[in-house]
């Protein structure tokens, strides 16, 4: 899932991002930018920020590596795989 804290009036220009960069997953945008709740409740002050969630939905990390980062492997192994 994305969400993009741009401002609502850049609202087209995300969709078009999307489309054109064919983002797949859900993709969602917060209103007030950086102002919104979501961004000012996780303390979101540079982009791009990684959020990981457990299977059960809750945030085992709102800071969360970078996708490219191949620590982040052995964190998922452990959240999917622990007994």
């Amino acid at each position: 899932m994305s969400i993009s804290i741009d401002n609502l009036n850049d609202t087209q220009k995300w969709k078009d991002f999307v489309k054109t960069n064919s983002l797949a997953g859900t993709q969602l945008i917060a209103e007030n930018a950086g102002n919104s709740a979501f961004a000012t409740q996780y303390a979101i002050a540079t982009i791009p920020r990684f959020i990981l969630l457990d299977p059960d939905g809750r945030i085992v990390s709102s800071d969360a590596l970078r996708p490219s980062n191949p620590a982040l492997q052995k964190q998922l192994d452990g959240l999917l795989f622990k007994n």
